[in-house]
């Protein structure tokens, strides 16, 4: 179970939303019972899990590493700009793929950083962003992203004076299938920066 406080209901409430990509229904890109965030330090002591689930997943290649990935919740609209982020309920996760690993050919231990992570939560106006890194076997093939990442680290760095970090340091676990969308990517990072602006860095 969760932490019992108010922030901590809304923000599961948040994760399991489910916006649809063109207003007729749910894309199933990203998100299953196997992709969760997992608390090791709840406010009242207990431990949890939040479970990510009906996340739209969007990928970019990346010049200098494999891709950038996206997967969030957030209304299209409010991506491109069309409506104030001070308004909106969600989560945008930002998966940057530095390596490939292969079975049998990829000299890497499982306890290596191969992705990194920005995990941004909008709720009441408030913002916070997460950040940490892990190992992730994605797999780039044409048009799609698929890989899991694996118990990958996550703590809060940056948030706006009036968040409250339902979290706490955490680890993440979550399968990507991601469609390569350059312009929806690019959205996804701009919402990553501008919101990353207004905040103030966290100890």
């Amino acid at each position: 179970m969760l932490p019992r406080t108010p922030h901590a209901r809304l923000l599961l409430a948040l994760l399991l939303a489910c916006l649809p990509l063109t207003g007729t229904g749910c894309a199933w890109l990203g998100g299953s019972r196997e992709s969760a965030i997992a608390t090791q330090a709840s406010h009242d002591g207990t431990a949890g899990t939040l479970p990510l689930t009906n996340l739209r997943a969007v990928f970019v290649p990346a010049s200098a590493a494999i891709a950038d990935a996206y997967l969030t919740n957030i209304d299209p609209s409010a991506l491109q700009g069309e409506q104030d982020l001070a308004s909106v309920q969600g989560v945008l996760l930002h998966a940057h793929v530095l390596t490939q690993p292969r079975a049998g050919r990829t000299p890497i231990a499982t306890t290596a950083t191969t992705t990194t992570l920005r995990l941004l939560v909008l709720a009441n106006g408030q913002a916070g962003l997460y950040a940490g890194g892990g190992f992730a076997d994605f797999d780039l093939n044409g048009p799609r992203l698929t890989g899991t990442i694996r118990g990958a680290s996550l703590r809060l760095v940056r948030a706006t004076p009036g968040f409250v970090d339902a979290l706490g340091p955490s680890t993440l676990t979550i399968r990507v299938n991601a469609a390569e969308d350059a312009q929806t990517s690019q959205a996804a990072d701009r919402v990553l920066v501008v919101t990353a602006d207004a905040m103030q860095a966290t100890q």
